[in-house]
């Protein structure tokens, strides 16, 4: 069956708010295509905005308010394209309808190709899809971005949101399980992201194939932001589409001044500070080597342009761009001071270490990897070298060395940020680069030749990259980080189907990392699945206050070595006050086997190797 509702739900959430905006703006350079992608970014933004003045006042506005906000915005579009100060979309664009019907072309091949790389999922990977999916849960359940996470957690919340505010309003749209909203609407933002690249390639006065090309290497060819989809970082790729949305909105602005172009600037740099805090630190890397360009007066760094009408910040002059990303860090803060307060002891900066430790140098190799990405990044760095050269595309260059630098072992760490973090986004300017590479060694090999020469070559070398790509990432999971199998799904359905809400469940446990203990098993997965507590809750367990922390721990160790009945099992029963068992064969230190003889434990359900126990209290 066709997705129809699907579709319908992706495009209501993310284009009619930030269109009710973007149609306004009398004026854009850009074609089609970017005028839909900004329509996406002013749509992240001006969501997550209003939802956080409803935090702010702690306010829940569900279904209800959803619907208003909606309506709303529908009003406010209609008013912009019937009066002057909006245009109908075709007439005026019509230029652009070539690229628009490329770009969704792309787009819905590059979303079934993400799908078919996630299809042997039964339900997203890795740990921070469990928290994730937790999240969205609560905010569903809320009907807003909470204060809090109860009744689960006794933890504040102070979490960048935004993804999980658009997968909750996907999901109450759709019918889908919160954790199957989480992994198709995971796909739909990688998918996105690729177009963004697009964006901001034209925004650096890239040619429409060499920005493409950009897309295509991101869609189908780096190593990341694939394999994302095996870690869950879904909210990181939420954040670089914002982040290459407020770029590609800072570049246009300073071409093109204007008070309108001013307030795109000030909203999608507020939405990007609401979306992910490394992005946004990634992102002030990039405005701080534009402004170090424009202090030292570098000749065409970003062709920075007085306005022509009065400037909101009149007095900023040559730096009017940055008085707009002022206001949009105000129009965040509300909910930035709060997260940063509750992390200010994960804040610190530590010196650069020059050390030759192999093993620290190992995992650079790793996160640029595989073989075949090592070649592309290599390209690319030869691309990032071409671009020193060429006025539009330094700025971004200097930034993309920068962030691979900081992913060194010898480079300062900026904390919470670590140093893989750096390297998993190197991706994001090496396609850019690359494609640049690729266009302009095409058009000189073309004016060499005859004038049908260079449509052969772009056709060789899409076709080529396409194929070579597919090839590589097509099984992009790594089965390291997939704990749960279909027999782990059935069982967690009919626990929510079959077992009191009020259930609290005894899982296997292991050491994830530093003192953070995670589940190994669908048991793991109890919490935002169904509801029901489980011995190790998702991550956020470690925001719950100290006492609460080491309690949690002091389980999930107890957990990871126990073999059978033993008094230490029924001790942890009793402190923990558990009602049930969850163990799968294969995984965990508690085997099956070791119960099957408990006294006090009477087995609900067998399948698959999934057993569940239900603990008889004592009368």
């Amino acid at each position: 069956m066709f997705p129809w509702v699907e579709i319908l739900a992706g495009g209501l959430i993310l284009l009619l708010p930030g269109a009710a905006f973007i149609a306004w703006i009398k004026k854009d350079s850009f074609d089609l295509l970017c005028r839909i992608l900004d329509v996406v970014g002013a749509s992240i933004a001006l969501t997550s905005l209003v939802t956080m003045l409803f935090w702010v006042v702690r306010g829940f506005p569900g279904a209800w308010g959803a619907l208003v906000w909606f309506a709303l915005a529908l009003i406010l579009w209609v008013m912009a394209v019937l009066s002057k100060g909006g245009e109908p979309s075709l007439p005026a664009f019509r230029h652009g309808v070539l690229q628009l019907l490329v770009g969704l072309a792309f787009f819905a091949g590059l979303l079934v190709f993400r799908l078919e790389q996630a299809k042997s999922l039964v339900l997203p990977a890795w740990v921070d899809s469990v928290h994730h999916t937790f999240f969205v849960r609560v905010i569903l359940e809320q009907g807003g971005v909470p204060q809090t996470l109860s009744p689960y957690l006794d933890a504040p919340f102070h979490y960048y949101y935004p993804f999980h505010l658009f997968t909750a309003l996907f999901a109450w749209m759709t019918g889908l399980h919160p954790a199957d909203a989480v992994l198709v609407f995971g796909q739909v933002i990688s998918a996105l992201l690729a177009l963004a690249i697009y964006r901001l390639g034209r925004a650096l006065d890239m040619p429409p194939l060499a920005a493409g090309m950009a897309a295509l290497l991101c869609g189908f060819v780096t190593q990341m932001p694939a394999y994302y989809l095996t870690w869950g970082r879904y909210t990181l790729l939420m954040g670089l589409l914002a982040q290459a949305l407020a770029m590609s909105a800072v570049l246009e602005y300073r071409r093109v001044p204007s008070r309108m172009q001013g307030w795109k600037v000030a909203l999608l740099s507020a939405g990007l500070a609401l979306t992910h805090y490394l992005s946004l630190w990634v992102f002030g890397l990039w405005i701080l080597v534009l402004a170090l360009g424009d202090l030292l007066k570098i000749s065409h760094w970003g062709q920075v342009e007085p306005e022509k009408k009065p400037s909101f910040f009149p007095t900023l002059s040559r730096w009017g761009w940055l008085g707009w990303l002022a206001l949009g860090g105000v129009f965040s803060l509300p909910y930035l001071i709060p997260a940063f307060l509750f992390n200010l002891n994960h804040v610190q900066i530590t010196a650069p270490t020059f050390t030759l430790n192999q093993q620290d140098w190992k995992y650079v190799w790793q996160y640029l990897g595989p073989r075949y990405n090592l070649w592309v990044m290599g390209m690319a760095a030869v691309g990032g070298l071409f671009a020193l050269r060429l006025r539009s595309l330094r700025p971004l260059a200097i930034w993309g060395f920068l962030i691979f630098f900081l992913g060194l072992p010898i480079a300062p760490r900026f904390g919470p940020f670590r140093g893989d973090l750096y390297l998993i986004q190197v991706f994001f300017p090496a396609v850019l680069v690359l494609g640049a590479l690729i266009s302009d060694a095409i058009q000189a090999w073309g004016r060499m030749t005859a004038s049908w020469v260079q449509p052969i070559l772009w056709a060789a070398v899409v076709i080529l990259f396409l194929v070579w790509g597919i090839r590589q990432t097509r099984s992009v999971l790594n089965q390291g980080t997939i704990f749960v199998t279909p027999a782990d799904r059935k069982a967690l359905e009919w626990i929510a189907e079959n077992v009191p809400p009020q259930a609290r469940f005894y899982i296997n446990t292991t050491l994830w990392s530093w003192e953070i203990y995670r589940g190994v098993d669908g048991g793991y997965w109890l919490m935002p699945f169904t509801g029901r507590f489980s011995l190790v809750p998702p991550v956020p367990y470690v925001w719950t206050d100290s006492s609460a922390q080491d309690q949690f721990t002091r389980w999930a160790k107890t957990a990871e070595n126990l073999k059978g009945c033993i008094p230490e099992f029924w001790d942890l029963v009793r402190e923990a006050q558990l009602t049930h068992v969850y163990v799968r064969e294969g995984v965990g230190s508690l085997q099956p086997h070791d119960l099957k003889d408990c006294p006090r434990l009477k087995r609900i359900y067998q399948q698959d190797g999934v057993y569940l126990y239900e603990i008889i209290p004592l009368r």
